[in-house]
Order: structure tokens, then sequence, then C-alpha cells
């Protein structure tokens, strides 16, 4: 999630043909825009880029197999330059035997993209909320990257989140279970490099 001023037009193509649609990542260093597309939405949205002289580069499946009707996430490159990566739901790494496929994320985290998601007046555009954006991060370092970087943790750290809220406890449990409040007591505590560990080594179930 960022606070910078991104100027581009396909946040107003978007809002213009009234696309669901919530921002996860603005990169303007790599003139990357990382988004979701709700399913109701998609279809259209595909038309809309096509029409559009947005350019198909590519999806994730190369890479990984999508189960669980997960959509594949599918790489666009604008007719500027920049690049755009959409996909329909929250998803990650599988950490079993499966490891090279994606799934989705618990529902409640779907749901809470839409009935959750933040108008950014200065770009224009829907973001998703920062509880969301923080599973997102938790998610990405624990099951995608398998550690937590430097980028990650400065932003949770400084981002304010309350890791008491109700909302966010409900949808972590959905996806770390009983090993939520220890994940929690770990975030509070800022012990970032002992979570994967011990949520891989994790009995109390």
């Amino acid at each position: 999630m960022s606070d910078i001023v991104f100027s581009d037009p396909f946040f107003q193509l978007l809002n213009q043909n009234d696309i669901r649609y919530c921002v996860l990542e603005l990169d303007e260093d790599a003139q990357m825009i990382d988004l979701f597309v709700h399913s109701d939405s998609n279809r259209r949205f595909i038309e809309i880029m096509k029409q559009n002289q947005y350019k198909r580069i590519g999806t994730s499946t190369d890479e990984y197999a999508f189960i669980y009707r997960l959509e594949p996430d599918i790489f666009w490159e604008a007719p500027n330059g920049s690049k755009i990566h959409s996909s329909c739901q929250m998803s990650c790494v599988s950490m079993s035997n499966l490891s090279k496929c994606k799934l989705p994320l618990d529902k409640k985290v779907q749901q809470s993209i839409w009935e959750n998601r933040i108008w950014d007046e200065h770009n224009r555009c829907w973001n998703v909320c920062i509880e969301d954006y923080l599973i997102h991060t938790l998610t990405t370092c624990v099951f995608d990257q398998k550690c937590f970087d430097h980028k990650s943790i400065r932003w949770i750290a400084k981002s304010g989140v309350d890791l008491k809220s109700k909302s966010l406890i409900g949808k972590l449990e959905g996806i770390f279970f009983r090993f939520t409040p220890e994940l929690i007591r770990h975030l509070e505590e800022c012990d970032y490099q002992n979570i994967i560990r011990d949520y891989r080594t994790f009995r109390d179930y």
C-alpha cells in the first residue's frame, strides 16, 4: 500500500466503466499497479482492457496451479508502458506438499476486500483497507516469500493496525486458525523472525 500520487489514465478508465476494483499496490518506480477485480466485473474488465490497447502479457499459470476455483492472475502492459497485475481474489502459495499451488484465502477476507475498501482521493481510485493489506503482507511473507523482508517489517511496524481488532482476528483465524493468538503476540513484540518457525512447528490444534 502506498501514499504516492500515481498519475495514470487506467483508474479513470475503470471508474468510467463502473468496474468494481480495489488497488493493492502502487509502485511508482516500477510503474506497476497491483489490484483486485471483482469476479462480477472481470469479464467486462478484460473486454475494456483489450478495447483500450492494454496488452495481455501473461498469467501465473506457468509457475503455479490454481486450485479451489481460483482464477489465475493476469499481467497487462498499458499503452504508456506501465504494468498491471490483476487478480480476482487474495491468495497464497500452499505450504503443504502442494507447494506449487495457489489457493484463495478464507471467505471472510475476500468479502472484506469489497466491504471495507477505501476511496483514495489523490489517485482517484479504490484501495484495500489497512487491515486487509496487513493480511496480504503476512500471508505473502509466511507462505510466498517464507521470510519477513525489511520492507514488510517496516510497514507493519509503522502501520498502526489495531492488532486486537475483532475483525482482524476473525479474518486471521480463517487463515492461521489456533495459531492466531501466537501470531498476534509475535507482532506485538515485533518478533518477526520467529513467526514462520513457530507456525510450522505449532501443534496445539
